[in-house]
């Protein structure tokens, strides 16, 4: 499997440093920054970061999450928002140290795996916790759940490093490689997603006065599901025949992902 990590909108260059410098540390290199707030050439990032500069000045820098998310095939939200009434009920959560325990065995070895960091001052927004499969918390006292976003990437990398025998960067091979379970990248995800939306407003399913909340529903039973790209071709062939009845004769069919 191949790990990379995300920042969304880092204000530090000294954190984006500690970040890099951390990913080394533990064998990673791929580092993907959105929107970042902060000079990534400056001697902050570069002090900060020490041996691991090159994977700042490799870092790949998108303008939205959904660009720097779209070739992975599982992303996991690294976040704290667990009690907000805007979280909807049944998004698959765990502590980090229970999820880092069966890291290895849940994926498939060409999994693309994001590790996704959000704002030092806020984190990630819902939206953005919404397109990632799981999320992940690290466990602390009630009084002091805020942990500096450098830190965070190294508690989550070590532990996740515990697990892993081999350098989390290179390929690790499960005992069998079963095709059935590779999953399909996020931009194949979210067209699904977007067609699906269409379809449910077409036959007048939403409610339009929230039609959000069934979304965020809908979105958390297929993240709980984990499906493979095999699983998304069968809901993409059952939307398309949906759809071709429906409009019949159609103006418009869902294309083949």
């Amino acid at each position: 499997m191949k790990i990379s990590v995300i920042l969304v909108s880092p204000k530090g260059a000294s954190n984006v440093g500690g970040v890099a410098r951390s990913m080394g540390n533990f064998g990673l290199s791929e580092l993907r920054i959105v929107k970042p707030r902060c000079n990534l050439s400056g001697l902050a990032a570069m002090r900060m970061s020490m041996a691991s500069y090159p994977i700042v000045q490799n870092a790949k820098i998108f303008k939205t999450f959904e660009e720097a998310q779209a070739d992975m095939t599982y992303s996991i939200a690294l976040s704290g928002r667990l009690k907000d009434r805007e979280i909807p009920v049944g998004r698959p959560q765990d502590d980090l140290f229970s999820f880092a325990q069966k890291f290895q065995k849940d994926f498939h070895s060409k999994d693309k795996i994001a590790l996704v960091f959000g704002r030092e001052e806020s984190g990630l927004r819902l939206a953005e916790l919404n397109r990632c499969d799981k999320q992940i918390y690290i466990p602390t006292v009630e009084d002091l759940p805020s942990i500096n976003l450098s830190s965070a990437v190294a508690i989550t990398l070590s532990a996740l490093h515990f697990h892993l025998p081999k350098k989390m960067a290179k390929t690790v091979p499960l005992k069998k490689t079963n095709t059935k379970l590779l999953r399909p990248p996020k931009d194949k995800e979210e067209f699904f997603f977007k067609r699906m939306y269409e379809l449910l407003d077409l036959v007048k399913f939403l409610n339009p006065q929230n039609p959000q909340h069934l979304l965020e529903d809908l979105r958390n039973i297929y993240h709980r599901a984990l499906c493979s790209d095999r699983d998304l071709r069968i809901l993409f062939g059952i939307l398309k025949c949906i759809e071709f009845n429906v409009q019949k004769p159609s103006k418009k069919i869902l294309k083949r992902v």
